[in-house]
């Protein structure tokens, strides 16, 4: 129920978004009682599944008390939605494959063994982790980041979003090295994606690219990858560097664009048109 006029002050908003994460946390604990009921191959997808549609939920409520739209924090569905849902998939194959030519270079050759998990375990898994995705980006991207950056300014809200997602995942199970390593410059790329972008389609199709990417390449994917024994740890590091130089670039990236779209938006009326006649259909 925020004042028409009157900014919103930064203490009321950052306990609006702990409520709201309190919140988000209910949801999941209470998904989990619904995981523990169904098979494993579909415990993952029924969690982020029932998960995902609650956080929507709460999304939705906290912005109709508050009298927001859901296209004021990246929540609308447009016409671009799929495209740059797409692009962001795109992306995250990249910056996974990417990741692991770095960790290849650093530490030696590796072998790859094919294995065959079945298609339908492919499926459900694909599926499981775009449900997390947008699970974790609802809960993290969405209100709350659109929330805390009008008032707090893009670092002071990355950040705080980026310790509440590490912190998650540290619950979640996570070591504290691959939260360091992985969790938070993801956290820091996703959250300027988004806000670059003005919109969750990108980063959840990044996020749930580079997570089955990941998953692809694992114990349970369709290929593993093989090293000697006394070449894991050395591999471990790499890996964990590998993740985290590719994830730091690609958020520079995402903050070059964010600036340049924010430095649009600032310029004069009269400038915005010109660029737009500049560049519009039939120009020679």
């Amino acid at each position: 129920m925020r004042r028409t006029g009157l900014p919103p002050k930064p203490a009321r908003v950052l306990a609006l978004v702990l409520l709201f994460w309190a919140g988000y946390a209910a949801i999941l604990f209470s998904a989990g009682k619904l995981e523990a009921m169904l098979p494993p191959r579909w415990r993952g997808l029924a969690w982020g599944s029932a998960s995902a549609v609650g956080v929507l939920a709460l999304s939705l409520l906290f912005l109709r008390l508050e009298r927001r739209s859901a296209t004021g924090v990246g929540m609308g569905l447009q016409a671009t939605s799929p495209l740059r849902f797409l692009a962001g998939a795109l992306l995250g194959v990249a910056l996974f494959a990417i990741t692991i030519a770095v960790t290849i270079v650093l530490a030696g050759p590796v072998r790859f063994e094919a294995r065959a998990p079945g298609g339908r375990v492919v499926a459900v898994t694909i599926c499981a982790y775009l449900a997390l995705a947008c699970m974790e980006e609802l809960g993290f991207r969405g209100y709350a980041l659109r929330s805390l950056h009008p008032v707090l300014g893009l670092w002071p809200a990355q950040v705080v979003v980026a310790l509440a997602f590490g912190l998650n995942h540290v619950v979640y199970g996570w070591s504290l090295a691959d939260v360091v390593a992985g969790v938070l410059p993801g956290a820091l790329l996703f959250g300027l994606a988004a806000l670059a972008s003005r919109g969750l389609a990108l980063p959840i199709g990044l996020h749930a690219a580079w997570n089955a990417a990941s998953w692809s390449i694992g114990a349970q994917g369709p290929w593993t990858m093989v090293v000697r024994a006394q070449e894991r740890g050395r591999m471990a590091v790499a890996g964990r560097f590998g993740a985290t130089a590719v994830l730091l670039l690609a958020a520079v990236g995402a903050w070059v664009w964010y600036r340049e779209r924010e430095r649009g938006l600032a310029s004069p009326p009269a400038q915005r048109a010109a660029r737009v006649s500049l560049t519009s259909p039939g120009m020679s």
